[in-house]
């Protein structure tokens, strides 16, 4: 009987075929795909196209087709991949490979983009490069020492994160969260008792931002199209607009002036913009709307 079945299902003529003897096994056949199932889910067989796809669940599976070959072992803890871009794969938490990095148990390998060899074992010593998106990291005895090379920058960590040190193209310190310094081309930044106190100078295209934060005493904000000023945030608000000129006063929740709204909570509100009309007097007794239609 199961002869005759697969001779329908892998070599008879039908397009479309299929039997069924649930739990113990299905079997179908469509256009351009048979698929075999036995003890249920367990173990499965499939073809479509030049694709094939077999496994014994959760155990392991494994698709094939031109150029990629994929295993997976124990899903969804393990796997591997290979394509005409390399190799990959992981076995969590004990191995993993990816883009020429390789890390088993706690130790690591691998090759830079140039092919230079790099390697360690956490947390005692090593190197890696071009990794987590730094030119360069070297540590000892993690986390009492990690040295960070990227884009011209070098900054030293130690007993991280509570003392760092920038030298290169960025200058400055941080005594994590006692105060701090961050200066670079374009961009000059601070903080002390962080995050109570926090500054920020920076060159943006349109022109220069600056930020200030107090908490919870104040915080402003400048750029070239307009400046903010918080006091007690966030009861008291200011904001004066440049391009387009505008005003706006606010006494959270209470009162709220600028050129579209004006509101004195609860007595009334007014709020005029392009096509519509928002109204209310002693809320909720009186509420108007109104919406122009063109």
């Amino acid at each position: 009987m199961l002869l005759g079945v697969f001779a329908l299902i892998w070599v008879g003529s039908p397009a479309r075929a299929s039997f069924s003897l649930w739990p113990l096994l299905t079997c179908e056949k469509q256009e351009g795909c048979l698929r075999l199932e036995v003890l249920g889910p367990l173990f499965f067989w499939q073809r479509e196209g030049g694709e094939v796809q077999w496994g014994l669940r959760p155990i392991i599976s494994r698709t094939i087709r031109p150029g990629f070959d994929r295993w997976e072992f124990l899903y969804p803890l393990g796997k591997f991949e290979r394509t005409p871009q390399g190799e990959r794969g992981y076995l969590f938490p004990i191995w993993s490979k990816k883009e020429g990095f390789t890390f088993f148990l706690t130790a690591f390998w691998g090759k830079d983009r140039e092919g230079a060899s790099y390697g360690g074992i956490f947390p005692f010593f090593g190197e890696m490069r071009d990794r987590f998106g730094r030119d360069r990291i070297r540590f000892f005895l993690w986390p009492l020492y990690t040295r960070i090379e990227d884009e011209g920058t070098l900054t030293r960590k130690f007993l991280w994160p509570l003392l760092k040190i920038y030298s290169g193209r960025t200058r400055g310190f941080a005594l994590f969260p006692l105060c701090g310094r961050r200066e670079r081309p374009g961009r000059k930044e601070g903080f002390f008792l962080w995050p109570l106190c926090v500054w920020r100078d920076e060159e943006r295209p349109e022109g220069s931002f600056t930020f200030r934060l107090c908490f919870p005493l104040f915080a402003s904000m400048r750029s070239p199209k307009s400046s903010s000023l918080f006091l007690i945030p966030p009861f008291f608000h200011h904001r004066r607009r440049y391009t387009p000129p505008g005003e706006r006063w606010e006494f959270w929740p209470f009162l709220l002036f600028e050129e579209e709204e004006k509101r004195v909570f609860p007595l009334f509100r007014l709020k005029v913009s392009e096509g519509k009309e928002r109204r209310w007097f002693l809320w909720p007794l009186y509420v108007s709307e109104y919406d122009r239609i063109s």
